[in-house]
């Protein structure tokens, strides 16, 4: 490995893989510039081929701080809660991250001799969160469907909670329903708003009037505004 320093680009990093067959440049939020290098290839001939894509990589650095600002970084001075369970964070003489979840606590053992902005650890951090969110969607969605079913007189097939960011939830043809386990982070009556819409593609299987006459005499004619409301929120958690 080889550090190489540029002007208004700073640090870039220069890595040997047997199993590359050519050069490539890549920008990562937290590691800054990476380049990998054929292990028969000179870091002489990286160092060139860097040289010519330096426009490149000034331009894909502004674009990684944007997404690096908006980021949150976790470490042990953190305060993050979901629910039911508490983030702590601490290191340890280890080469991985272990994680833990149990008495309410989000447990993260970290490598001591390793620099927590790493992306791989603050993965597994944001996996811990993951983790914790899916336990609690588990305890609390199913009953909370079943309730509003119920006082519907409606059915579902299958009620599945998913890792998605895509989309609060949606609902098949066959009435199968599918929650984003991020629902965790609404407040109840946006969640029971969620539950309530899937509910309703039960009856009508689109966004027309009839779509929206119906969610209103479920939310007490409130269905635009807590659609409004929901818009405010992100299903990405950091």
């Amino acid at each position: 490995m080889k550090i190489i320093f540029r002007k208004g680009i700073g640090e870039i990093t220069l890595k040997k893989s047997a199993r590359s067959k050519r050069f490539s440049i890549v920008v990562k939020p937290f590691e800054g510039v990476i380049v990998t290098v054929p292990e028969k290839a000179s870091f002489d001939d990286a160092e060139k081929i860097v040289d010519t894509r330096l426009e490149w990589i000034e331009k894909s650095l502004e674009k990684i701080e944007r997404i690096e600002e908006k980021r949150t970084i976790f470490d042990e001075n953190t305060l993050f809660s979901t629910r039911n369970h508490r983030l702590k964070i601490y290191s340890a003489q280890r080469n991985d991250v272990k994680i833990f979840i149990r008495n309410g606590l989000i447990l993260i053992e970290r490598p001591e001799n390793r620099n927590i902005r790493e992306e791989y650890i603050q993965l597994a951090i944001r996996k811990g969160i993951t983790a914790a969110y899916r336990i609690e969607a588990k305890q609390l969605i199913p009953k909370r469907l079943a309730h509003w079913a119920e006082q519907f007189s409606l059915k579902y097939n299958k009620l599945t909670i998913k890792d998605i960011t895509s989309r609060w939830g949606s609902c098949s043809h066959t009435n199968n329903i599918n929650i984003s386990l991020y629902v965790m982070q609404l407040p109840d009556y946006l969640i029971d708003y969620i539950l309530l819409h899937e509910l309703a593609h039960t009856i009508v299987k689109n966004h027309g009037d009839n779509f929206w006459k119906l969610l209103n005499q479920f939310t007490n004619g409130k269905a635009y505004l807590l659609d409004k409301e929901i818009n405010k929120y992100s299903t990405k958690i950091f």
